[in-house]
């Protein structure tokens, strides 16, 4: 009997550890102007990532997160290009996987802008910039279970497209008690970034400044992110649970409140959680759901047909060497085909290429 007992006491404790291990992976996509003009914002920039760092590996350490991929869309590769290839070629599978999406540089609301969230300014004209929901969209068609997006951008209109957008900096730290909580509870973590469903992706956002209004950036990161921070490093030591909506409330009203003692300007975040269903899952009425724009969803489609054209084309080729050593063909034949194979792959990359233009340049 006391056998049987210590059996039954066994298959519980193993059960209960089946139940805590984490099999997602974390993807950590930072878009950050590394190079700017600006000093500050270069400073800035490294002063988020770090602290970005401490905040990876206490996600990994309480959700038990075995592996991090980290996506650094940065310095001479802080593109729209290299971000979208990253997106659809580096991050291909995330299916059920937590995501962080962190953005440091310039914002901008343009007429054509419909939303809330700011476009991304990546370089040249704001004419290529990257709407925050068409990157958002792109995420959510890999099936995420959450996305955690901290957005340090500015968000007011700049009405006709213009070149570089001007960020308001502060050329000094805010000096502040930064709280160090090295009593992370895994607990918070665990009821925080659990999947809601398997159809669903559970989407946080934390935006320095709601639509309309300029952010203020400073070497530390600037008040913003640091309350952010801040109040994910109180509420994750909790020993009580917590809700989202107890940070968003603490994030707002410090970062208003701050801005207003500090600089004398007032800067109301958006702080949110929003949920978006998979795609090709069954829509119940409850989640929002957003469309791209015109250019993004045929730059979307221009992806996907590219995806499936080098698919098909890499299958033609495998066959077409396969049939080749069947029929006893010489290594120099064979060498002669590859090459051919090649050819012919880089031109209807060119191809692709020119099109992808076209649809830019109509825009």
């Amino acid at each position: 009997m006391k056998q049987l007992f210590l059996v039954v006491i066994a298959l519980l404790c193993l059960q209960t550890s089946e139940a805590q291990y984490e099999t997602r992976h974390l993807h950590v996509l930072r878009i950050m102007d590394s190079l700017n003009y600006s000093p500050i914002i270069r400073q800035a920039s490294v002063s988020i990532s770090r602290r970005v760092d401490q905040e990876v590996d206490a996600l990994m350490h309480n959700l038990g997160i075995l592996t991090v991929h980290n996506y650094h869309i940065t310095g001479y590769n802080f593109t729209p290009e290299y971000l979208a290839e990253v997106v659809e070629e580096d991050m291909m599978y995330c299916e059920g996987d937590i995501v962080m999406i962190v953005y440091v540089g310039h914002g901008f609301q343009s007429i054509e802008n419909t939303t809330q969230y700011p476009q991304f300014y990546m370089g040249g004209s704001t004419k290529n910039s990257v709407y925050y929901t068409d990157l958002l969209m792109d995420i959510i068609d890999k099936k995420p279970s959450v996305v955690l997006s901290i957005v340090n951008a500015c968000n007011d209109e700049i009405g006709e497209y213009t070149y570089a957008p001007k960020t308001p900096t502060r050329n000094q730290y805010v000096v502040h008690a930064a709280p160090k909580y090295n009593n992370r509870r895994s607990a918070r973590y665990r009821e925080l970034f659990k999947p809601q469903s398997s159809y669903m992706a559970t989407v946080i956002e934390f935006f320095s400044s709601k639509e309309g209004q300029a952010t203020y950036v400073m070497p530390d990161g600037g008040i913003f992110f640091n309350e952010a921070i801040d109040a994910l490093q109180l509420y994750l030591s909790s020993a009580y649970a917590v809700v989202w909506s107890d940070i968003f409330t603490t994030v707002s009203k410090k970062t208003i409140q701050k801005s207003l003692n500090e600089i004398d300007e007032i800067q109301m975040p958006i702080c949110q959680v929003q949920y978006y269903m998979h795609p090709d899952d069954v829509h119940d009425g409850t989640s929002r759901v957003r469309k791209r724009s015109a250019k993004a969803q045929k730059l979307y489609q221009w992806r996907q047909d590219k995806k499936a054209m080098l698919k098909r084309q890499r299958k033609e080729d495998r066959a077409a060497m396969y049939n080749a050593r069947q029929n006893g063909q010489s290594l120099r034949e064979r060498r002669a085909l590859a090459k051919s194979q090649k050819q012919n792959l880089r031109r209807k990359k060119r191809i692709a290429k020119d099109t992808k233009i076209r649809i830019v340049s109509s825009y």
